[in-house]
């Protein structure tokens, strides 16, 4: 029987489901093994949890599938979880030592495995990849689920508004001029470390002395006294060498130790090696996905009025502000043959009315206040085609799987790996170019049966069994 040890900084089963995509798809791949007599399955979580005691340990934990998974927790990790917490010093990823220590200490005692499986580095460091040395037979593999890797707030994503070039990074340069979305993280920080020490019950003076000696730690916010910083203020904290080397430090301990480095998407694994990351340790392995097992006859438009819909929330890197301008900008005689639907979970009321004021210029225009799988398929049953107008380099959204399962071919941004699910490039604008937008989705309406290409170039989603036959020839 086969030893897999699975890491992330989130427990798999957590019920908040806190980790986003990252949790469902652990959750899905360790219930997949757990149910395969020839392997035996271990998990670890680490970086968001803390006693008062001194020390770094790690404790075994319940899970919701009892003993066919054995699941641990680090407490007192030296790095704190996800990885915002930590992007004010990010010199404690590569300098730390403890946590390989704790990681070792974990192998010897629990271990060892035939393979670990990173699915993030967030509590831990890639400074833990040195365990290959110890175990050299043991097989380390780590899935690209977001850019931790090459970027502390994971997502490359420039001051909160654009998608990070070289030029932004400029050498670490741009990392300390990031202030805005530094501060924005920085407020969580200290109101999640609040909460990790209230939920302690300590005293109030046991907690301040907590959140200085050990949640903390950056020497500037033990001279404020824990003083938060002002909405909007510049506070630097690491050094533009010290986010250079946290890059590089890492792609560094990729290359020397780790056996295969899975990408989402081919355009993660390219950004992976251009970032430096040796090519021939880097395999695209798309997730595997239950909609693959439910796709549907891909819908083609004959002609009329266009159905088109945006699924997700109003955020910038999605590409919200974007399409709503760009919708408001576009021909008025191309206009009226459209009908648009926004399914956007919002309780704004300016997003709301700058929605429905659209509906002056559309033949119709539609706001639902967000979805779920439940009603996916109700709401996806009359579209005609899905609109993700990603700004930044998303791994493979998963509203683009699911308009695709549902039938409904994708008009999307060059950025991240929505593109690939389809060869055809009538489906393809760059993304943030509003004038190539347009003339794209005028070839669509005023080319009906145009949507057969989109299908005609699709490529079969990824169902689990494939995918977890795929882990198992990796492993």
């Amino acid at each position: 029987m086969k030893k897999i040890l699975f890491y992330n900084w989130i427990q798999f089963d957590d019920e908040k489901n806190r980790g986003g995509g990252v949790t469902i798809y652990q959750r899905n791949i360790i219930n997949a093994f757990a149910a395969d007599d020839d392997y035996e399955v271990y998990f670890l979580s680490s970086g968001r949890h803390f006693s008062p005691k001194r020390k770094t340990y790690y404790v075994k934990t319940e899970n919701n599938l009892g003993d066919k998974c054995h699941s641990y927790k680090i407490i007192n990790s030296t790095i704190l979880a996800p990885s915002y917490m930590q992007f004010y010093d990010v010199a404690a990823y590569y300098n730390d030592t403890k946590m390989y220590e704790v990681l070792k200490k974990f192998i010897q005692e629990v271990g060892p495995f035939d393979t670990i499986h990173f699915n993030n580095f967030e509590g831990l460091t890639t400074n833990v990849m040195r365990i290959k040395e110890d175990y050299p037979d043991t097989r380390i593999i780590y899935s690209i689920h977001n850019y931790f890797a090459f970027c502390p707030q994971v997502g490359l994503w420039y001051k909160n508004h654009a998608n990070c070039k070289a030029e932004h990074f400029n050498n670490g340069e741009g990392c300390t001029d990031c202030s805005e979305w530094i501060n924005r993280k920085a407020q969580r920080t200290y109101g999640e470390a609040e909460y990790m020490l209230t939920s302690l019950g300590l005293p109030a003076e046991t907690k301040a002395q907590l959140a200085l000696t050990r949640i903390m730690r950056a020497p500037q916010i033990i001279e404020q006294k824990i003083k938060k910083p002002e909405r909007g203020a510049v506070q630097t904290w690491s050094t533009a060498d010290e986010y250079v080397k946290f890059r590089q430090s890492n792609v560094d301990n990729l290359n020397k130790y780790c056996d295969c480095v899975v990408a989402v998407s081919d355009r993660v694994g390219e950004i992976a090696v251009e970032m430096g990351v040796n090519p021939d340790k880097v395999k695209t392995l798309y997730i595997g996905t239950k909609f693959a097992s439910e796709q549907k006859p891909g819908k083609v438009w004959t002609g009329d009025k266009l159905n088109i819909i945006y699924m997700g929330f109003p955020r910038d890197d999605k590409g919200f502000f974007f399409l709503v301008n760009t919708l408001y900008n576009i021909d008025e005689n191309l206009a009226k043959k459209i009908n648009v639907t926004f399914a956007t979970k919002t309780d704004d009321e300016g997003i709301i009315n700058w929605i429905n004021g659209l509906g002056e210029k559309f033949n119709s225009v539609k706001w639902i206040n967000g979805y779920t799988h439940d009603n996916l398929n109700d709401i996806l049953a009359d579209q005609d085609l899905g609109i993700v107008p990603i700004l930044w380099e998303d791994n493979l959204p998963q509203v683009a799987i699911e308009m695709a399962a549902n039938g409904v071919p994708v008009l999307t941004g060059d950025l991240g790996g929505a593109k690939e699910l389809s060869d055809s490039k009538e489906f393809v604008f760059e993304s943030g170019n509003a004038d190539e937008f347009e003339a794209k989705l005028k070839a669509i309406v005023e080319t009906p049966n145009l949507t057969q290409k989109y299908w005609d170039g699709y490529h079969k989603l990824t169902t689990m069994d494939k995918h977890i036959q795929q882990l198992k020839e990796i492993y």
